[in-house]
């Protein structure tokens, strides 16, 4: 089979390796689709130090079982907690997988970013009637706005600096939208950075209303700066959104599954440009300089 190895030092190498047998209580998986995230840029750039296949955002059909494994068959098309995506076949654990609806498409089905944004507007609690910043209208903050209005909040504003950006904001259901750069003097309860910048941090603090919160979806890779000046005088809540437990992550990603099938999670309309795996270096390109008119990135075709 051919799959991506991420070099040590950064960058992709492609190669031909042997089909993985499943092992008890896992699944051998075709893979189908896996999305790019922002969180492996940093990966792509620099490396990790050893040969490394990524990819954590995974479709695919069953094509064996292991011993033990219930609750799946062959054939049956899958997400989950799935990993080594850039490549034409994993293995994953059974029970970390869900059977996909035929109703989705395959880059519909990949709402394994969805998981954080369930699991942050949970745990941020908004009200119905709280006024609710997202800095940056990239895929994730664009996701924030739907699933805050899907939560019934009734005022949400998205910020960013493109034009194209806050008009795709207003189609995932915004109901105001402004230049990052123009938000002087407003005050909101809830705000939800997700640029993954300095920049994002500091307007962060700007915003909060005092007493308020502040909740981190953007991915930052590296040492930040905070105002403490700024957040002792508001006093906010400051939580990162990250979720990382295991039956968490699939009961958001069923729950994500749910909102697609019923129409209500207009993911099809982020998912905007998919390359073969053979061109995983160029996407990744691609996906790193947000070109006009990119949300979400895929791979589509692990045979070319």
């Amino acid at each position: 089979m051919k799959r991506a190895v991420l070099n040590p030092s950064g960058g992709y190498r492609f190669e031909e390796t042997e089909t993985p047998a499943p092992g008890n209580g896992e699944a051998l998986i075709r893979v189908l689709a896996c999305g790019l995230c922002s969180s492996d840029v940093e990966a792509w750039r620099s490396g990790l130090g050893v040969d490394t296949v990524m990819g954590h955002e995974v479709v695919g059909i069953v094509e064996e079982l292991g011993a033990g494994v219930s609750g799946i068959a062959v054939g049956e098309r899958v997400t989950g907690c799935i990993m080594r995506g850039y490549a034409e076949y994993t293995t994953a654990r059974a029970e970390h997988m869900i059977v996909v609806p035929d109703a989705l498409s395959d880059a519909e089905a990949i709402v394994e970013p969805f998981v954080c944004l369930l699991s942050g507007i949970e745990r941020a609690a908004p009200k119905p009637d709280s006024d609710v910043a997202v800095i940056s209208a990239g895929f994730m903050g664009l996701g924030l706005v739907r699933l805050l209005k899907i939560a019934g909040v009734r005022h949400v504003t998205a910020l960013d600096l493109r034009p194209q950006a806050l008009e795709t904001a207003r189609e995932m259901g915004a109901d105001e939208t402004l230049p990052a750069d123009a938000a002087q003097g407003r005050k909101f309860d809830m705000v939800f950075e997700a640029a993954g910048t300095q920049s994002a941090i500091d307007l962060s603090g700007e915003l909060c209303a005092p007493y308020g919160v502040i909740a981190i979806v953007g991915y930052h890779p590296c040492v930040r700066q905070v105002d403490m000046r700024v957040w002792a005088a508001k006093a906010p809540v400051v939580m990162n959104i990250f979720e990382y437990r295991r039956p968490k992550q699939l009961e958001y990603m069923r729950r994500a599954l749910k909102l697609a099938v019923e129409g209500r999670l207009r993911n099809a309309r982020l998912m905007t440009h998919s390359f073969p795996l053979s061109q995983l270096q160029e996407a990744f390109a691609f996906h790193a300089a947000k070109r006009d008119g990119y949300i979400k990135g895929w791979i589509n075709d692990f045979q070319h």
